[in-house]
This record gives C-alpha cells, sequence and structure tokens, in this order.
C-alpha cells in the first residue's frame, strides 16, 4: 500500500513533516534518493521512517495531480486508495448535487449529517464537509480512516469510526455514501506485485451489493460504481447517473429512492469547473428523426449520454437528427454549445473501399478513426486501409458510420 505503518497520518501533519513536504516538494533533484539524503541533513530531528514517509507523500501528490488538482498537495495520501479515489472535480459536483437534493427531501434541516461508508483516503467526505454537512467517515482500517479524517477536516466538520461498514450505526443520519470496495473479501486490498485484485462480482464487493440494496431501505443512499454495472442490479425506483470528467466516464452513482430524481442521468463535469456541470435526463423522447441528408455538422455525444442511452433526448435538446436508423452519431446544420457532445464540421466524404480510401488519404499525416458507429477498432481500420503517415502532413479526424459511410470532420 506504500505507506509506512510506523508513520500515522496524524505524524504526517506534524510541524517538522510538513517543513520535510515543503522542502522535497520544492528540491531541484529528481533523483528521489538524493533528495531524501538533502533532507535528512536539512531535518536531522527527523526520523528516517518519517521522511521516506513523507518523500511517499511528495510522490504520491505529483501522481495524484490530475485525479485530485489542488488537494493532491494538502491531503494525506496513499497508494490504493489514490488509484480508487473519486476525481476532486466530481466529488465536488455530487455532493453538492446530494445536499440539493437532500434539501428538497428535508427542507427543514439545512445541515443534514452524512456518513460516508469505505471512505478511503477522505475526497468524498472532503467535498461533502465543503457544503456544510457534518461527515462521518468509516472504514475497517484505522490507518486509512484516520487519514481521511483528517483530509476532509480540512473542509469542515468530521468524526471517524473505525469498524466494518456492516456494523455500522446509521440511524442518526440524514443520508450516507457509499463506495464498494471492488477487492477481493477478507483482504481488500490485496496485491499481487503492483496489479491490484479486483473481486469477481457485485456481491464480492465490500460491502457486497445485496448489503448496499438493504442499507438503502435503512436511510437515503448514493452509491458510486463503475460504469459498466449491469442495470439490472439497480431497483426500478433508483437512478442510474453516469459522469464524465475531462472526457472519459469515470464513474456512474445509484440514487436510491427517495433521492432519485428520473430513471437515467448523464452528466458531463467540466475540468476545475463542477458548478458548471451539465446534466441530461431520461424524459421518453421520440426516436429522434433520420436525416434525409449530411447536415453541415456531426455531432459526437459525450460518452456518458451514450451509456445511458440517451442519444435520442440529446437529440431532441439539440435539435439534431440521427445519420442512419443505427447510428450513434447526430448532424445538423448549428448546434447550440454544450458539454453533452461535440460538433465536429463536415469536411467532405471519403471512399470506402480500403485502396481508394488509402490513396485519399496520400500526403496526409496520422489519421484518428472515430468508431463509436463499428465493432471495429481504431487499430484494425489502421491495418485495414494500411495508411502511412507523412512526416509533417495535415492529420485527419475520419468518421465511420453505421451505414459505411466514411467522412472526415474537423473540429
Amino acid at each position: 500500500m506504500t505507506r509506512t505503518p510506523s508513520v500515522s497520518p496524524i505524524d504526517l501533519r506534524s510541524a517538522t513533516a510538513l517543513a520535510l513536504r515543503a522542502h522535497l516538494t520544492a528540491a531541484d533533484d529528481t533523483d528521489p534518493l538524493r533528495r531524501i539524503s538533502q533532507a535528512r541533513a536539512a531535518f536531522p530531528e527527523a526520523s528516517p521512517d518519517l521522511i521516506s514517509a513523507v518523500m511517499t507523500q511528495v510522490t504520491l501528490a505529483q501522481r495524484g495531480a490530475r485525479r485530485l488538482g489542488d488537494w493532491a498537495d494538502d491531503m494525506v495520501l496513499e497508494t490504493a486508495a489514490l488509484e480508487q479515489a473519486t476525481r476532486r472535480d466530481v466529488a465536488r459536483y455530487r455532493a453538492a448535487e446530494l445536499r440539493a437534493r437532500l434539501a428538497n427531501y428535508l427542507p427543514d434541516t439545512p445541515h443534514p449529517a452524512i456518513v460516508d461508508l469505505g471512505c478511503g483516503i477522505g475526497v468524498d467526505a472532503r467535498a461533502l464537509a465543503e457544503t456544510g454537512s457534518p461527515v462521518t467517515v468509516v472504514d475497517i482500517d484505522p490507518w486509512r480512516c484516520a487519514a481521511a479524517a483528517d483530509n476532509a477536516r480540512l473542509a469542515g466538520t468530521v468524526h471517524m469510526w473505525i469498524g466494518d461498514i456492516a456494523d455500522c450505526d446509521t440511524s442518526g443520519f440524514a443520508a450516507a455514501f457509499v463506495d464498494p470496495a471492488r477487492r477481493p473479501p477478507g483482504d481488500i486490498r490485496s496485491a499481487q506485485g503492483t496489479r491490484s485484485v479486483r473481486a469477481s462480482g457485485p456481491e464480492d464487493w465490500s460491502p457486497p451489493w445485496t448489503a448496499v440494496r438493504t442499507l438503502a431501505q435503512r436511510l437515503p443512499l448514493v452509491a458510486k460504481v463503475a460504469p459498466g454495472i449491469p442495470l439490472s442490479l439497480i431497483p426500478d425506483s433508483a437512478e442510474v447517473e453516469w459522469i464524465d470528467h475531462d472526457g472519459d466516464t469515470v464513474e456512474a452513482c445509484i440514487w436510491f429512492a427517495p433521492l432519485a430524481t428520473a430513471r437515467r442521468r448523464a452528466t458531463v463535469v467540466p475540468p476545475d469547473r463542477p458548478r458548471e456541470a451539465e446534466s441530461l435526463v431520461e424524459t421518453g423522447a421520440p426516436p429522434a428523426p433520420v436525416a434525409a441528408q449530411l447536415g453541415r455538422l456531426i455531432i459526437e455525444p459525450s460518452p456518458a449520454v451514450r451509456h445511458a442511452g440517451l442519444l435520442d433526448e440529446l437529440a431532441d435538446y439539440l435539435d439534431a437528427q440521427r445519420l442512419s436508423p443505427d447510428s450513434n452519431w447526430l448532424t445538423a446544420d448549428a448546434v447550440r454549445a454544450t458539454g453533452l457532445a461535440r460538433a465536429w464540421h463536415v469536411v467532405h466524404e471519403l471512399p470506402h473501399a480500403p485502396k481508394q480510401l488509402r490513396a485519399a488519404l496520400t500526403g496526409r499525416g496520422s489519421v484518428t478513426w472515430k468508431t463509436n458507429d463499428v465493432t471495429a477498432s481504431a487499430g484494425t481500420q489502421d491495418a485495414r486501409v494500411g495508411h502511412r503517415p507523412t512526416s509533417g502532413g495535415r492529420p485527419a479526424t475520419v468518421v465511420l458510420t453505421a451505414d459505411g459511410r466514411v467522412i472526415e470532420v474537423e473540429p
């Protein structure tokens, strides 16, 4: 887990540890052994274990910057927990969304108490604490639970409970957040080499999915799960929300009743701007009309929209049409700006046959194949066409459609 057992999260908040962290972060030398040697000379009072542990924190902060932004600089981190942690922007979005939904459900409770079950290193707890709610973090791992509490206290009022999630008394809370650990039972963070071992199915999660559903019958609950969770596991009364961040679908949220407001939702959270998140919900929109001819734009739905199966809702929202009955692409002459889709300008259609297509791309640089409509991967298409990029040639972006068309587009 890349942590020093003899050094606690509290030790990592000591004045000496914080000064060490600043010193190691600012060091010009990129060699970690020389940096540690210099730190020992500058801080003779610090134990070797503390210096090593702080060096690990500096390394993890650099690794976690894309996921946590500036939070990585002041949080106590751990390797396995960092790999599973919610992205900072997504945590902030979901925390604000939970508070808004609780305000509708509990209008007379301005600061509802929330419990974070399986808190990891406390990214979600910190975001929840930012909203003004008192938060209790729960984890069976004492070191991790202490780190989560310490991290979340940077933002607000936090309490800590060390133990099995199944034994936690949730009766005093207005709502719960749970992120089931998808690791083998008994050692949910075990590893072989550097590769974490994931559990085989929802009943191997900690807590198991049946326990999560039982918990949702006791109090309002939102659960973080993988985007590919089978919909058969979700009760009809719950809402599934797929969340995109920085171009990727990073997770799904299950909003159990009474927090659910729709059946399916797609949300895009812009990097560094969680308050500007955009959502599209299932409305039962009629099937989008099929375009009689290609418009000036080809519209690529965000991955979350595709996960949620909301292409018809997107077409209705953008006043666009499908390229073909089975296509995952839309087309229009103009659309409003939205994070829920990307509009590409149509350059021209290209021949479909490999030989003719290769000739049409002669002299061009690298080709990005957009394969949303087809089963072939970009690598397969590269091999099929045999295009050889010309050094200095203009790159190309090419859409492969469900009805066999090949269309060059540009931003």
